[in-house]
């Protein structure tokens, strides 16, 4: 898949060098700006969340921005979201994506900042997340 942004991947490099990626000592990755990827013109318009599937993975995540990416669609597995334990701040507005929020996204228990503007609707999890700082609710 190509999109516009993420040129300087490659499986033969270094992650830690890659665009839009940041790692900690360790090598280890902790922060993913995937912010506003332009899908290449070869490629569809709309991608199905799965494309989300890998980052999943990355349990030392603690920084994750997926907002303004309108071309990816469906609903965000919760399975995989559970697996993000270290994240503390995820970004998620402006995209494409459907459903509820997964319950799984409730036991990240370090999650701090969440940015869901114009993806999920506020009706009943503002309350859920007491000391999480919500952002993008009932706009």
């Amino acid at each position: 898949m190509e999109l516009s942004g993420l040129e300087s991947w490659n499986s033969t490099s270094d992650c830690c060098h890659w665009e839009r990626v940041r790692c900690h000592n360790s090598q280890k990755v902790t922060r993913l700006d995937l912010f506003h990827l332009t899908p290449s013109l070869a490629m569809k318009t709309l991608v199905k969340s799965d494309v989300l599937a890998p980052l999943f993975h990355l349990q030392t995540l603690i920084f994750l921005d997926i907002s303004y990416n309108g071309h990816i669609q469906g609903e965000i597995p919760g399975v995989g979201l559970a697996n993000l334990t270290n994240l503390v701040r995820l970004y998620m507005a402006g995209n494409s994506l459907i459903g509820s929020l997964p319950p799984q996204l409730f036991s990240l228990r370090r999650l701090e900042y969440l940015d869901q503007q114009s993806f999920w609707s506020n009706s009943t999890i503002t309350d859920a997340f007491d000391k999480v700082r919500i952002f993008g609710f009932g706009t």
